[in-house]
C-alpha cells in the first residue's frame, strides 16, 4: 500500500491531518510508511493534480474520491473541516488493506 500526504507549509491543517492519519496506521497495525509531498507551487499543484492542502491519497487514489478542481489552495472536506475525519481516512486505508 502506497500512502502520501500532500500538503503546503504553510498549511494548518496538515500536520493534524499527518497526526490522525499515523495514529490509525498503528491501531491498524499497519506498518507502511507515509510519503510526505510538499507542494511548493501554482505549477507543482496543477504537476500533481492537487486539490488541496491536505490531500490523502492511498495508492494513488484520493480518500474523498476523484477530485475535479487542483490549485495551490487549502482544502476543506465534509462539514467544512480544514482536515479529513478519522473515519474517512480509516475507510480508505481499510479498503487497500
Amino acid at each position: 500500500m502506497k500512502i502520501e500526504l500532500l500538503y503546503f507549509s504553510n498549511c494548518p491543517h496538515w500536520k493534524p491531518a499527518l497526526l490522525s492519519l499515523k495514529q490509525i496506521l498503528t491501531k491498524e497495525n499497519i506498518s507502511e510508511s507515509v510519503d510526505l509531498i510538499e507542494i511548493e507551487s501554482e505549477v507543482m499543484a496543477e504537476e500533481h493534480s492537487f486539490p488541496g492542502s491536505p490531500t490523502i491519497r492511498i495508492n494513488g487514489r484520493d480518500i474523498e474520491g476523484k477530485q475535479d478542481v487542483f490549485g495551490f489552495q487549502c482544502r476543506f472536506y465534509e462539514g467544512g473541516e480544514g482536515t479529513p475525519s478519522e473515519t474517512l481516512i480509516k475507510n480508505a486505508i481499510l479498503k487497500y488493506k
